[in-house]
């Protein structure tokens, strides 16, 4: 059992392996900045919401608690 563990994690990473961690650090960082865009470029309104179309819109909501 040990040494599939050791192949597994020893195992070089193949080029799709790759290409989704790119993928994924690329969302990762779209998500971050798009969250900081909106909260120290936009400035808006808490529950104001901002129309973009007329079925699509947005509301700028701070959630300051946590939950488990």
């Amino acid at each position: 059992m040990r040494d599939i563990i050791k192949a597994t994690i020893a195992a070089p990473m193949t080029k799709l392996g790759i290409r989704c961690l790119v993928i994924l650090a690329v969302i990762v960082v779209l998500d971050q900045a798009s969250k900081a865009w909106v909260l120290y470029g936009l400035r808006l309104a808490p529950n104001m919401p901002v129309t973009i179309l007329p079925f699509f819109s947005f509301t700028y909501v701070q959630n300051t608690g946590m939950s488990f």
